[in-house]
């Protein structure tokens, strides 16, 4: 199902008639159907609504933002779903509750222009990152993950129906950990893809190739998308795109890129969606989904997430420093730095050491902390972004455990990594499916395998490289390395958009000279220095630029 959810609740009710409307995917209707009886008709969310409530959310899964009334219990209810995939914008304005499932839509709605919160925006170009409740609007909220909003009386209540809980580790070993791997993917594939259209971005890495080659199976058709890069051969990876469509024998469609265009592709995203991208990529991405699109393609699948999902936590070398088990601490930092004995001192000491410390103390350090996250932010920006985005929920277990659980979830909403996924794929006239990144199931699952086994010397996402074996040529699954598109913005940035960067950031009249110094601006221009790392400059010019163009706007 998918509609774009926007409306009002005030004292006199909803601003329309309405019964239930969704945005996404609900998983779990048959059976909710079967639970209601035989009297469950098309609308099955609202007539569960009126018998459970807000319990209905712990009874249906997928990728949702949810409306719901019921007359015979005169409330409503707004929700999204546990990972926050799909999104909820809010504001109270002159006794109204004001709501939208995307934030342009909302925006509208409104009697006055938003302003920009300048808290928000000092922590976005300190940290590139958000609270979960957060937005860069002034009085603009965005509902978490896991929340809802209960609509009663003319009155509106935040609660929290969901968070990660820590339920112990499956004593598996490393054979049938890969096999519930490979079974946790094919399933979050199929709930994404089963007998559509689709088509999967891939490149000549891991995760995009573990979706690859599993959507065959379920896919009604499957055509993989790739953007090579012929005058970049570190980014390029046409020879394994080929590998590994002429294995999976799936047709391909390659497009040729030039590293230019990354301000541009940042201006359209901001005349679009009234807010920065969150990703300086979008200059080779748009038109690979436009012709995805045009092919007839109904979903498009990518591997988003994967680095992130079948990685090894850190912070288990804290975990053993507390029982005591320091051998076996500096064993897995070893095993995380791949033998460098140097690189591995110093992953001990920062999560087996410090990550020891308890979490309330790590907490009221950074809630003592003051001065500028980043020095190039000026003393206004600073005080307002002192406080680094984090999560607002505490959650139990391990150590490793809840690092993990944090950003498997608040993590990327922090980033606001759903929020731009939808928008780049809703631009295209596309819907997405990230099975990587958002099926709540294959979280669950990743988070109960015991944490040691994502650990090895000489590969990372051991697991998920096991549980390929057959299906992916070797080239591509055991292959070390892993190409990034640094090069592509800093040859953009420094090159072709040189002028328009210049001329951007270097206006006595830029708006962002209220947040970030003039010293720094004027490195910006000049590019980088001996001391910085290219790619460290141009992604923050990236981000200094993306926001100027946006506070431009107003």
């Amino acid at each position: 199902m998918r509609a774009r959810i926007s409306g009002a609740y005030s004292a006199a009710g909803l601003s329309r008639e309405t019964t239930c409307e969704v945005e996404g995917r609900v998983d779990g209707i048959r059976a909710l159907a079967a639970e209601l009886g035989e009297g469950a008709d098309d609308d099955v969310l609202a007539q569960a609504f009126t018998r459970f409530g807000d319990g209905l959310l712990t009874r249906i899964g997928g990728t949702f933002a949810l409306l719901v009334w019921s007359d015979a219990r005169r409330e409503g209810l707004l929700a999204t779903d546990p990972l926050g995939s799909c999104s909820l914008f809010f504001c109270e304005t002159g006794g109204s509750l004001l709501f939208a499932t995307e934030l342009r839509d909302l925006l509208d709605r409104l009697p006055s222009a938003a302003p920009p919160s300048e808290a928000s925006v000092a922590r976005w170009l300190a940290y590139g990152a958000l609270n979960p409740d957060e937005t860069l609007y002034e009085g603009i909220r965005r509902l978490p993950g896991g929340c809802c909003l209960l609509l009663r009386e003319g009155r509106w209540e935040q609660r929290r129906y969901w968070t990660p809980r820590y339920e112990g580790v499956d004593r598996v070993g490393l054979e049938e950990a890969a096999e519930e791997v490979l079974a946790g993917v094919r399933a979050a594939v199929a709930r994404r893809c089963e007998g559509r259209r689709a088509a999967v971005l891939l490149s000549g890495g891991l995760d995009s190739g573990a979706v690859a080659a599993t959507a065959r199976e379920h896919a009604a058709s499957l055509r993989a998308y790739s953007a090579v890069f012929p005058g970049d051969p570190d980014a390029d990876e046409a020879r394994l795109v080929e590998l590994a469509t002429t294995a999976l024998r799936i047709p391909s469609t390659t497009q040729p890129n030039a590293a230019d265009g990354v301000l541009r592709a940042s201006a359209e995203h901001v005349a679009e969606w009234r807010v920065p991208a969150a990703s300086p990529n979008l200059f080779f991405q748009t038109g690979l989904l436009a012709r995805a699109r045009d092919d007839g393609a109904e979903v498009v699948l990518d591997g988003q997430g994967g680095d992130e999902l079948f990685g090894a936590s850190p912070f288990l070398l804290a975990d053993r420093v507390r029982r005591g088990r320091r051998r076996e601490a500096h064993r897995l930092a070893l095993d995380l730095a791949g033998g460098d004995q140097e690189l591995a001192r110093r992953l001990y000491r920062r999560y087996g050491v410090r990550g020891a410390v308890p979490a309330a103390l790590v907490t009221l350090r950074r809630r003592l902390r003051r001065g500028a996250p980043r020095h190039w932010l000026t003393s206004h920006a600073s005080a307002a972004a002192r406080t680094q985005p984090g999560s607002n929920t505490r959650l139990d277990g391990p150590r490793w455990w809840a690092d993990q659980a944090d950003r498997l979830t608040r993590g990327r909403e922090r980033a606001g990594v759903h929020d731009h996924l939808r928008r780049k794929l809703f631009g295209a006239g596309l819907e997405g499916g990230h099975p990587l990144l958002d099926d709540l199931p294959l979280v669950e699952l990743v988070l109960r395998l015991p944490p040691e086994l994502a650990f090895d010397p000489e590969l990372d996402r051991p697991l998920l490289r096991r549980a390929l074996l057959g299906l992916l040529p070797d080239e591509i699954r055991l292959r070390a390395t892993k190409s990034y598109f640094d090069s592509l913005v800093v040859e953009s940035l420094s090159g072709p958009e040189r002028p328009q960067l210049t001329s951007l950031l270097g206006s006595p009249r830029a708006e962002i000279r209220r947040y970030v110094t003039e010293a720094r601006l004027r490195d910006i221009v000049d590019g980088p220095t001996a001391q910085e790392r290219p790619f460290d400059w141009a992604w923050n010019s990236w981000r200094v630029a993306s926001t100027e163009l946006w506070l431009r706007s107003f």
